[in-house]
């Protein structure tokens, strides 16, 4: 068949799609009450080293599912969307500078993307690209699984 295999094709580009819907969900839901109450569960911990290796091994989950196969799987996802919270517990310039690559991501989703949804809260936007993220992911897993049949 010319062009390769269609439905594979298709089952990657949505699993990358998924994925980048799950890093501005994550980004969205750092600037929310969600980011808060992370914040606040790791603020409360007596041990500072808690949040950063934490966030290690997010990173180190997300770094071995993608570089397994170059697809990202659920595992991937849901890792990059906790990333941004668990990444404004940490104190120091890392934890300020992914609070504000968060914040870049929701000014940005905040422009043309509200306008589609019809809500500019940093909420609604979350709920929506996390539901969208989540459902893809679903689908393009579950494809990929009848796939390997």
């Amino acid at each position: 068949m010319r062009g390769g295999d269609w439905k594979d094709k298709m089952t990657k580009g949505l699993a990358w799609a998924s994925y980048v819907l799950g890093i501005a969900a994550g980004s969205l839901l750092a600037s929310t009450f969600f980011g808060g109450i992370v914040d606040t569960i790791f603020g409360a911990l007596p041990w500072d080293w808690v949040a950063p290796a934490v966030l290690l091994l997010l990173f180190v989950f997300v770094a071995v599912d993608l570089l397994s196969d170059m697809i990202p799987n659920r595992v991937a996802l849901y890792c990059t969307m906790a990333m941004p919270s668990v990444g404004r517990s940490v104190d120091g310039k890392l934890g300020d500078r992914i609070e504000l690559w968060a914040g870049q991501v929701r000014n940005a989703m905040e422009g043309d993307f509200a306008s589609w949804l019809g809500t500019a809260s940093a909420l609604g936007l979350a709920v929506a690209a996390s539901g969208a993220a989540w459902i893809v992911a679903r689908r393009t897993m579950a494809a990929k699984a009848a796939a390997g049949r």
